[in-house]
């Protein structure tokens, strides 16, 4: 089992929608396990334990980080690395552009955030 696991933004904005895309992706190709905030923050104990025996890298959408207030919340504890969405987009010059779709912009986007993420992991 992995040492670590991810834990998306959910929020409805383009920057959310990005965040969930490299996070689902990520998973998949690195086995790296997936964490669902809501779930989470609704007390899901299959979520809860997990968070409690591994490290986890938060990858946010914007400033509120709301997966780290939940993992704090929920679990006593802060991630192990954070990665912003919104930082990532201004490094690249690169906004995200769609809440739905995976555009181009989203795309490019969703791959720098998994590049940060690899370096991390």
């Amino acid at each position: 089992m992995s040492r670590r696991a991810l834990m998306p933004c959910i929020g409805m904005s383009p920057n959310g929608f990005v965040s969930r895309v490299a996070v689902a992706e990520l998973s998949e190709e690195e086995g790296v396990p997936s964490i669902c905030p809501p779930a989470t923050a609704a007390g899901k104990k299959k979520f809860l334990d997990l968070l409690k025996r591994v490290e986890v890298l938060v990858i946010a959408g914007c400033d509120h980080n709301c997966p780290e207030k939940i993992l704090k919340e929920k679990v006593g504890k802060s991630p192990s690395e954070t990665v912003f969405v919104s930082e990532v987009s201004e490094k690249i010059g690169v906004n995200a552009d769609s809440m739905y779709e995976l555009t181009e912009s989203n795309r490019r986007l969703a791959e720098e955030v998994k590049k940060k993420v690899k370096e991390l992991l």
